[in-house]
This record gives structure tokens, C-alpha cells and sequence, in this order.
């Protein structure tokens, strides 16, 4: 007899279409050969208003716990959780694969095999960091003209290459 491992999973439930996707992912965990343990924490709007910080301090302990976030949309509010949460756990790197899976049609005519790698700038869309001029030191980090996105994305995209 085998003994199978967990993986523990912070997933931080927000709002919006949050629950479904929830719904969704614990469809695919469950057929996945593979056990999940989810940590559940409640990172909607109005928990995260009436708890203020120790929403986000739920969330940072659930993580280093766990070591895996997944993250559903969330209303941002007066404050960005995720930037928040970013700057407590220094976590910059986005990973957005894009994929396309045999027997699901689609747009495209050809396969799709792309894999983003982007860095967190800001904290919400009209944050300063997020403006035009900070778009094009990102697009420009990819040719090594910003030396700090470089060292936060080159080794995390050279692994997802490699790996």
C-alpha cells in the first residue's frame, strides 16, 4: 500500500465569478491523480472591509504554510490585497500559461503553446506603477534594460523552459 502525498493549496475565494471558478477547480482537483488539502480563506470584499489587515495576515500565513496561492478575482476596494500580499511575501512574478487542450475548440487554427512571464508593478490599474511609462520599462525588460525585472523573471522563465 502506496501512501499518497497531499499537496496543501491556499486558495483565497473572492468575488464576482470567484465562487464558480472555486467550483470549477475542485472539479479538476478531484480528477487530477492527485490529493489537494484547500485551504479555504474568505478574501471577499466585505471580509477583507470588516477584518482589515488580518484578512491579508490570514492569507500571508496560509501561504507560507502551504507554499501554493491560488487567488480568484477580488474586488481591489481602497487597497490592493494582492499588492499587499505581494510586498509581505516579495512575490513579483505572474505566471499565465496558455495552452491549448486536445478535444476543447477554440479560435485559433494552430495549436497554442505561450507562457507569460510578467512582473507585478503596482497595486490597482490606476496605480503610478501601472502607467503607460512603467509598461514600456516592462516591455524593455525582456531586452535587459531593466535589470531588476530582469533578475526576477529571467529565473523563473529559464526553469518554466527548462522544467
Amino acid at each position: 500500500m502506496t501512501t499518497q502525498q497531499v499537496l496543501g493549496v491556499t486558495e483565497l475565494c473572492g468575488d464576482g465569478i470567484g465562487p464558480e471558478l472555486e467550483e470549477s477547480i475542485a472539479t479538476i482537483a478531484d480528477a487530477l491523480p492527485i490529493d489537494f488539502s484547500f485551504e479555504k480563506i474568505d478574501w471577499s470584499l466585505a471580509t477583507r472591509e470588516e477584518k482589515g489587515l488580518i484578512a491579508i495576515d490570514e492569507a500571508e500565513s496560509s501561504m507560507r504554510r502551504t507554499g501554493v496561492g491560488l487567488k480568484y478575482p477580488t474586488v481591489t476596494g481602497t487597497q490592493s490585497p494582492n499588492a499587499l500580499l505581494r510586498r509581505r511575501i516579495d512575490f513579483s512574478v505572474i505566471y499565465r500559461p496558455c495552452i491549448s487542450i486536445p478535444g476543447i475548440s477554440s479560435n485559433f487554427k494552430e495549436n497554442v503553446d505561450s507562457h507569460i512571464v510578467r512582473v507585478a508593478t503596482g497595486g490597482t490599474y490606476d496605480d503610478p506603477a501601472s502607467s503607460s511609462a512603467s509598461m514600456r520599462r516592462f516591455r524593455c525588460a525582456w531586452w535587459s534594460a531593466n535589470p531588476a525585472c530582469m533578475q526576477r523573471t529571467s529565473p523563473f522563465a529559464w526553469q518554466r523552459r527548462r522544467g
